[in-house]
């Protein structure tokens, strides 16, 4: 029997007669193994609004979690499927371990250095800070929490270190941990953190905020790119606190909702990481393995959608601002209007050639000559001491269908 199969195939929904599932008696091509779990697959499939073709969903699904199972690129997630895959389906990560656990909040100098020496061994760290008075022209550091462990989903191993006016902790922090160029520092809009934490000194430094703005919104439809909301809507955490980011955070002792907030952080962080890693090698495979035939097929396809939905819009954006102006409304709900008068100040290049010369104004820099300024000076071009630079350019032109080139009838 192929891939381990039994005669009762009954588990799997296959009935002896398996032909119209789209399966052959050799499975390998579909990706199944016989341990199906890992791929995502249930034994019902109905409410992933799969149907018979099981070869789609395997290949799909190898995809979302990073998968190759061979070459050939995937069919482009319909709206449907990038909700059930990225926002529905939970993420395949280890259970939390058993037992309550203390999370870690340090204090006292001594443990706060010794656990800067500890880390300071590891080759990747999870951090982010709170700031005490973070909305005045003086911010306070107030905490740094650190995880190195990704597989930690409660909190208990992210550690917090309370630096509130210590600076010399502050300083220990940075000098170990973020100027060390072989650690790896992960936070989410790490240009904010690094203002407190060694500033140019900071050395590989990642940044889960860029990472996300690098992923087409076709594989992250998400409202906005905030860690909570990356946290809940992609990573699957219910309901992420987000009131006590705004707590005052220069008070002492902290309550303990701002101590589980700040443990919780780094969690969420670490697996927002993880599964932007799984998005980009997704969005951007290696140029040399791509399938160009799947690609164009996939570009036609959505090629005509996206021209009728773009002159849509635009249609739509022109009624908006003409009613809204004979409305007299210059804000909605969703919309704004702003009208201003644009101001374009204009001459001719004689008398402007003219006031440089009989009134000695240094003006000295390059003028692009423009192919029609280029055939008005004609060989006099020549007179001119010309710099040419040549910046190779990709322009992709899609070509006429045989269809279209026939003559109409």
């Amino acid at each position: 029997m192929p891939v381990g199969l039994k005669p009762n195939y009954e588990p799997f929904g296959l009935k002896p007669n398996y032909e119209p599932f789209g399966l052959k008696p050799n499975y390998e091509p579909f990706g199944l193994k016989p341990n199906y779990e890992p791929f995502g697959l249930k034994l019902n499939y109905e409410p992933f609004g799969l149907k018979l073709n099981c070869k789609l969903w395997a290949e799909a699904q190898l995809q979302t979690f990073g998968l190759k199972h061979h070459r050939q690129l995937a069919p482009a997630p319909s709206d449907e499927i990038i909700k059930t895959f990225m926002l529905e389906t939970k993420p395949h990560l280890p259970p939390p371990k058993s037992g309550t656990q203390p999370m870690p909040y340090l204090t006292a100098a001594s443990d706060i250095k010794s656990l800067i020496s500890k880390f300071a061994q590891r080759q990747t760290l999870w951090a982010d800070t709170e700031v005490a008075d973070y909305n005045t022209k003086k911010p306070r550091l107030s905490l740094i929490q650190v995880s190195d462990d990704p597989t930690d989903l409660t909190g208990a191993q992210t550690y917090i270190l309370d630096v509130l006016d210590r600076p010399d902790l502050a300083a220990a922090f940075t000098d170990q941990i973020m100027a060390n160029p072989d650690i790896e520092k992960v936070f989410h809009n790490a240009s904010y953190d690094i203002k407190f934490l060694g500033k140019t000194k900071a050395k590989n430094v990642t940044c889960t905020l860029e990472m996300a703005k690098k992923i087409p919104y076709y594989l992250l439809p998400l409202p906005n790119l905030k860690l909570k909301t990356i946290a809940e809507k992609l990573c699957n955490f219910p309901n992420p606190d987000r009131e006590e980011q705004g707590s005052d955070w220069g008070k002492r002792p902290l309550t303990q909702k701002q101590l589980k907030y700040a443990h919780m952080d780094t969690v969420y962080l670490a697996q927002a990481h993880r599964r932007l890693l799984e998005l980009i090698s997704r969005c951007s495979p290696d140029p040399a393995t791509e399938n160009l035939t799947a690609l164009t097929q996939r570009y036609h396809e959505i090629a005509e959608q996206w021209k009728l939905l773009d002159s849509e819009i635009s249609a739509i954006q022109e009624r908006i601002k003409k009613a809204m102006q004979a409305k007299k409304v210059t804000e909605t709900p969703h919309f704004k209007l702003t009208i201003y008068d644009r101001t374009t100040i204009k001459t001719d290049f004689s008398d402007l050639a003219n006031l440089v010369l009989s009134s000695g104004i240094q003006l000295n820099f390059p003028v692009t000559l423009t192919q029609a300024l280029q055939k008005d000076l004609g060989e006099a071009i020549s007179q001119l001491s010309v710099q040419v630079e040549k910046t190779p350019t990709l322009r992709l032109t899609v070509k006429a269908q045989e269809a279209d080139a026939e003559e109409d009838w």
